[in-house]
C-alpha cells in the first residue's frame, strides 16, 4: 500500500490529499487484522504509428511513431465492512523525433466505503484524476486517444461523505449525511471549486402503515473564485400512497432558497408529484416532477434486465452547481451494464467483477472507443439530459449501444477564465456510441467501437464541432498475466472554433499484470 500512495502526484496541496490520508489509515488497520486484498501491479507498452501526431490541419500533418508506457497499480477489496478500489495509472508518451510533444498523464479511479459503527455510522470516499475537455467545441478527449490534445486538461476531484442511518423504534427510519467535494484543474484552467452539502431524511418505516411519509432537506454551498459563493437550500415533505403492491404515488410540498441564477437570493415553493413502480426485481421505474424557481424539473430513472440484456434510461432537468464533479459521477460504462446482467447468476461482487473482466477481455485497450462527455466550467447550469443504453450478451458476442443528449444553459455571469459559455450561453452536446466484442476463443477477441460526438451553440450562430471515431482491436492472452493487442483507429474532427483534422493510426501493445 505504500507503493500505491507513493504513485499519487505529490504536487497536490495537503487539503487535496485528505481522502487519501483517510484511506491509508484505514487500509493499514485493516491489513493488520488479516483481511485479504487483491493487489495487481500492471505494465503496458504501446507503440503507435500516426499520420497526424499532433492533430494538426491536413496541410501541416506529420507522420511519426510514438511510445505509450503505462505503469499502474490496482488494489481492490469487496467485503461487508470495507469495500475499496484504488486503480492508478501513469502514462508516459515519448515521440520519435519530436521531444517537444513528450508528456505524462495521470489517471486515478478510487472509491472506498467503510462501516465504522455496526449498522449505524459509515463513510464513503472517492478520488479521481481524469482528462477532461477544456472546451465544448474543441477535439473531444478519446478514451484510447493520443498523448497530444490541445483541448485536454487534467482534472482532479475529491469527495468524502460520512453519514449515519438507523431506525426510530419500528415506526421510522432516518439518515443524516455530509458531503464535501473539491475539483481542481491543471494549469489553472479554472479556479478550484469546493462544494459542501448537508442532507437529512426521516421517513416512515415500510411496515409502519399504509400511508407513508417522508421529511427531507439539504443545504448546499459551492465556492470558487470564478463565481463566488452560490447556495441552494431545500426542504420537502412527501406523502406516499401505495395504489398496488408494486406501484406507489406521492405528493410533495417543498420550499427552497437559492442564489444560483445570480448573487441575489431567491426563494419560493417547490411542489410536485412522484411515482415508483417495481413490478419485479429486474425492473424499476422512479419518476419525480416538481415546480421550481426555474420552471418545471423532473428526474426519471428506468432500468430493466433479462438473462441476456440490460436496459437503462434516465432523463432529468435540474440546476447543476458543480459541473465538473457531476460529470465525473454520472458516467455509465459497458462494465456496469454487463454487471447488471450477471447480478442474479453471480451474486458475489468479487466473482462478478472477475466474470465481467473475462467477458469483455479487458486488456488495457478500452472496451469502447468513446469520448469524454461534458466540458470544464465553474458556472451553475440549467441542465437537461437524456441517457439511454443497452447491453446484449450472446454466446460469443457482447454488444452495447448508448445515446446521450445534454442541453446546458449558463446561469449568471463569471468573472473568471473564459469557458465555452463565453461563446454561447446555451450549448447542446450529443453522443452516440456502440461497441462489439467478439470472442474468437476463450483467450482471443476482436473489439469494434464506433462513436459520434457533436456540440452546438444554440444561442449563437456558427459554433459547432463534430467528431467521428472508429477503432478495431484484436487482443489475445499469451498467458494468465500477459496480453498482446494490435489495432487501427480513425479520428475525423470538424469544428468552426478549433482546428479540424484527420488522423489514422496503427497500434500494437503488450500488457503484463504481475
Amino acid at each position: 500500500m505504500d507503493t500505491a500512495m507513493a504513485m499519487v502526484p505529490k504536487s497536490s496541496p495537503a487539503g487535496q490529499l485528505r481522502f487519501l490520508a483517510i484511506v491509508a489509515c484505514t487500509l493499514c488497520s485493516t491489513l493488520v487484522s488479516g483481511q485479504t486484498w487483491r493487489i495487481v501491479p500492471q505494465l503496458s507498452v504501446r507503440e503507435t504509428y500516426s499520420d497526424n501526431i499532433d492533430l494538426a490541419a491536413s496541410s501541416s500533418a506529420q507522420s511519426r511513431a510514438y511510445s505509450d508506457i503505462s505503469t499502474g497499480l490496482l488494489v481492490e477489496r469487496l467485503g461487508p465492512r470495507v469495500s475499496f478500489l484504488f486503480d492508478y495509472r501513469l502514462r508516459s508518451y515519448i515521440y520519435s523525433g519530436e521531444s517537444r510533444l513528450n508528456n505524462t498523464q495521470n489517471f486515478l479511479n478510487s472509491r472506498a466505503a467503510f462501516e465504522l459503527v455496526d449498522n449505524w455510522m459509515f463513510v464513503d470516499a472517492r478520488a479521481n484524476i481524469t482528462q477532461q475537455n477544456r472546451s465544448a467545441f474543441g477535439a473531444p478527449v478519446a478514451g484510447d486517444g493520443t498523448g497530444v490534445n490541445a483541448n485536454q486538461a487534467e482534472t482532479r476531484t475529491y469527495q468524502i461523505s460520512p453519514y449515519v442511518r438507523g431506525t426510530l423504534s419500528d415506526r421510522a427510519i432516518y439518515q443524516f449525511r455530509f458531503n464535501a467535494s473539491e475539483s481542481r484543474t491543471a494549469e489553472d484552467v479554472l479556479a478550484d471549486s469546493r462544494t459542501s452539502e448537508w442532507l437529512g431524511l426521516i421517513s416512515s418505516a415500510p411496515t409502519a402503515g399504509r400511508l407513508g411519509w417522508m421529511l427531507d432537506g439539504s443545504a448546499q454551498t459551492v465556492r470558487s473564485d470564478d463565481i463566488g459563493t452560490r447556495k441552494n437550500d431545500r426542504a420537502r415533505v412527501s406523502l406516499i400512497y401505495p395504489l398496488l403492491p408494486t406501484l406507489s404515488i406521492s405528493a410533495i410540498a417543498g420550499y427552497e432558497e437559492n442564489s444560483l441564477a445570480s448573487a441575489e437570493s431567491r426563494s419560493g415553493s417547490s411542489n410536485g408529484v412522484g411515482l415508483e413502480w417495481n413490478p419485479s426485481p429486474r425492473t424499476r421505474l422512479v419518476a419525480v416532477g416538481q415546480r421550481r424557481f426555474f420552471g418545471n424539473s423532473h428526474d426519471v430513472n428506468f432500468s430493466h434486465r433479462t438473462a441476456l440484456t440490460s436496459w437503462r434510461f434516465s432523463s432529468s432537468r435540474d440546476v447543476v452547481l458543480s459541473q465538473n464533479i457531476a460529470s465525473a459521477a454520472n458516467q455509465i460504462s459497458v462494465t456496469e451494464l454487463i454487471s447488471d446482467i450477471l447480478a442474479s447468476s453471480i451474486p458475489d461482487p468479487a466473482a462478478r467483477s472477475a466474470a465481467v473482466s473475462q467477458r469483455l477481455g479487458q486488456t488495457g485497450i478500452p472496451i469502447a472507443s468513446t469520448t469524454s462527455s461534458g466540458f470544464l466550467t465553474s458556472r451553475p447550469t440549467l441542465t437537461r439530459r437524456h441517457d439511454a443504453s443497452v447491453a446484449i450478451l450472446g454466446v460469443r458476442s457482447t454488444i452495447s449501444f448508448s445515446l446521450s443528449r445534454r442541453d446546458q444553459l449558463a446561469l449568471g455571469d463569471s468573472s473568471g477564465a473564459a469557458d465555452s459559455f463565453s461563446l454561447s450561453d446555451d450549448i447542446r452536446q450529443t453522443i452516440a456510441a456502440t461497441s462489439w466484442v467478439y470472442r474468437l476463443t476463450p483467450l482471443s477477441s476482436f473489439t469494434l467501437a464506433l462513436s459520434k460526438t457533436k456540440s452546438e451553440g444554440l444561442s449563437s450562430l456558427n459554433f459547432e464541432s463534430e467528431q467521428r471515431l472508429h477503432s478495431l482491436y484484436f487482443n489475445t492472452s499469451l498467458g494468465p498475466r500477459t496480453t498482446v493487442s494490435v489495432g487501427v483507429r480513425r479520428d475525423h474532427f470538424d469544428s468552426t472554433r478549433a482546428t479540424s483534422y484527420r488522423e489514422n493510426s496503427v497500434t500494437g501493445s503488450l500488457s503484463v499484470r504481475f
